[in-house]
């Protein structure tokens, strides 16, 4: 059983767990001391980015993996992914610029030491990687600008490999994402099976890994007709196991085991929930303000690096608080008395949010909307994605 949505292409449930694992990987990236601070969930956290992978992959397969037969409509796929990505990332990436400066600023004109010194590791060089997109390939030694952003990287390119299978395949997707997964897979299993990888070409393999295993749950999601048909109270209890198994497995996993995991059991959370749409899971996750979460979970990823990294340097300047080693990670904090640690992190998470919608409604969508007018081809229904 399919609910209207899904015949649209366009998951609520599923979107909406996107915007709550955008705010996890927020939370991972927070620079002072909060009650948080010395989980293992927060330092896992960063996993919630395969979360997306493989969300993406499913989303695309099912929105153009029967469409991408002709060069035209290859064409128009990678037109629409690249300006629903890349307009927001250029506009972060001109913010992390205005930083730069200001960091520069604020050392030679006051003696202000940041945590890291102006243009030290996000130089000329850097800026043209990441706006051509090629920042996660090698060409640095280390996440520059907009850090979050080596997963835009990687997914663009990742969209350009399944147009061109697709296009190659026709209806053989499904033999040929189980031949990446597993290609992809052993480069994991021989890392130590470790999908830490951000700025060197691991990162992209860590994409694909992620990516194709969502088309796998594609395929898989065809074939789920006996798992629709379970009865309403059976598929909320098996959605709630499956988003249970991610938690706990973010929340006890050491540092650097396992981590290969997490794209397999983000995989069974997507399968299930796309499969079962009708349970209290998913009403719970199709509210208005889940969807709206869901709707802003782009911006959410991009533009809290940029508030939080702020806030703590607030913290460092106006609050004068020191920093410290401190975190699962052994990470410098900002070390703020407990309470003020704890308020200034619900301060950021509002922030952020109204940051976001600020974002969406100003660059995401605008762009998106242009980009489907502007393509020639207006025969074709634009897939929500």
């Amino acid at each position: 059983m399919r609910n209207s949505s899904a015949a649209t292409g366009h998951f609520n449930s599923l979107d909406a767990l996107r915007g709550i694992a955008a705010i996890g990987v927020a939370l991972s990236h927070v620079g002072w001391i909060t009650s948080l601070t010395n989980t293992r969930l927060l330092a896992n956290a960063h996993l919630l980015v395969d979360f997306f992978f493989v969300l993406s992959g499913f989303v695309i397969a099912f929105n153009y993996a029967d469409r991408l037969n002709n060069g035209t409509e290859t064409a128009r796929f990678v037109w629409l992914r690249f300006w629903r990505l890349y307009p927001l990332h250029f506009v972060m990436l001109l913010v992390f610029v205005v930083i730069e400066a200001m960091k520069w600023y604020a050392a030679h004109r006051y003696g202000l030491v940041p945590n890291q010194q102006a243009l030290s590791t996000n130089t000329p060089t850097a800026f043209l990687t990441n706006m051509f997109l090629i920042q996660s390939f090698g060409f640095n030694t280390n996440d520059t600008f907009n850090g979050v952003s080596w997963s835009i990287s990687t997914e663009f390119y990742a969209y350009l490999a399944f147009a061109l299978i697709a296009l190659v395949v026709r209806r053989r997707i499904g033999w040929a994402a189980s031949a990446v997964v597993f290609a992809t897979g052993l480069l994991v299993w021989r890392d130590g099976g470790s999908l830490s990888h951000t700025w060197d070409i691991l990162a992209f393999n860590r994409c694909l890994f992620g990516f194709f295993l969502g088309v796998l749950v594609f395929v898989g999601y065809g074939n789920s007709t006996r798992l629709g048909q379970l009865p309403a109270g059976a598929a909320a209890a098996l959605s709630v196991a499956t988003i249970a198994a991610l938690a706990i497995f973010l929340a006890l996993k050491p540092n650097g085991v396992a981590e290969f995991l997490a794209p397999f059991l983000s995989a069974a959370i997507i399968f299930v929930l796309a499969a079962t749409p009708r349970n209290a899971v998913s009403a719970a996750l199709s509210t208005r303000p889940m969807i709206w979460l869901g709707q802003v979970s782009y911006s959410i990823y991009m533009v809290h690096l940029a508030i939080l990294w702020s806030l703590a340097q607030f913290a460092r300047v106006v609050l004068h608080a020191p920093s410290v080693i401190a975190g699962a990670k052994q990470i410098n904090f900002v070390a703020l008395p407990a309470p003020a640690g704890d308020i200034l992190l619900v301060a950021a998470i509002g922030i952020v949010l109204l940051a976001s919608h600020a974002s969406y409604l100003l660059i995401e969508a605008p762009w998106r909307d242009w980009s489907r007018r502007y393509w020639p081809s207006r025969k074709t229904t634009p897939a929500t994605t």
